[in-house]
């Protein structure tokens, strides 16, 4: 079912076959997908990625106290991220311009 080129993300038949490629219960993601609830669990989340600025996957926000940085795009790996990741956490910051 994934790579596709006819198959839609928001068709529930693609939930559904990516859910069973995975081992996970089919019916479960489905209704999941299909729900009221779930439907404004998922807009809220979009929500917030838009506002954070989000515009790819893998994106890794991280909260500083000037703000939050954003590591990752589409290219980006587990490895790439946790290297961006670690220099972060050793590189001093300096204070902010007053």
């Amino acid at each position: 079912m994934r790579g596709s080129s006819t198959a839609a993300v928001s068709d529930a038949d693609v939930h559904r076959g990516i859910a069973h490629e995975l081992g996970l219960d089919a019916d479960a993601v489905t209704s999941a997908y299909t729900s009221p609830a779930g439907r404004m669990k998922a807009h809220a989340g979009f929500r917030k990625l838009r506002r954070l600025r989000v515009t790819s996957y893998p994106t890794l926000p991280l909260y500083t106290a000037h703000g939050v940085d954003q590591m990752g795009d589409a290219a980006s790996t587990a490895a790439s991220l946790a290297a961006a990741l670690d220099q972060c956490l050793t590189t001093p910051i300096p204070p902010p311009m007053t």
